[in-house]
């Protein structure tokens, strides 16, 4: 397996980098169109850093997918299988101090995955997560 990604054609991150992959949507694109006054149009996924910075590639996350095997958490939204370390289901406690942080809380979400590359929410129980993650990096698994 690769230590890294490649992305819009010769960038490269570590692996371990990287919290998760989501697909851009045309939001996404008109945001950062405005933002940083450029023609977005071609942009795709969005790379999360461990860092919590931001990378965006042309490449779709399926172009990813044909590198490392992912683990689908929510609509959209990925992780590199093999940096899942675990998940548990999102308690009250952790639910209402992220709320108090100032975060927002889908009520779709059911556990928090920890990767190593920092923490992702998932719509997917603990034991789905898990699962997938196993069916991700089996020889013949899906990616």
């Amino acid at each position: 397996m690769s230590n890294s990604i490649k992305y819009n054609d010769t960038k490269q991150i570590a692996t371990d980098m990287v919290r998760r992959l989501d697909r851009m949507s045309d939001q996404d694109r008109e945001r950062m169109a405005t933002n940083l006054r450029i023609d977005a149009s071609g942009f795709q996924t969005r790379i999360i850093l461990a860092t919590g910075k931001e990378k965006r590639a042309r490449n779709p996350v399926e172009d990813f997918a044909k590198q490392v095997a992912l683990v689908e958490l929510a609509p959209e939204r990925w992780v590199i299988a093999r940096n899942i370390v675990g998940a548990e289901p999102i308690s009250k406690e952790r639910a209402d101090q992220l709320r108090e942080n100032g975060g927002q809380l889908n009520h779709d979400f059911q556990s928090a995955v920890e990767t190593i590359a920092g923490t992702v929410w998932s719509t997917a129980s603990v034991d789905e997560v898990m699962s997938r993650k196993a069916s991700a990096l089996r020889p013949s698994g899906m990616r």
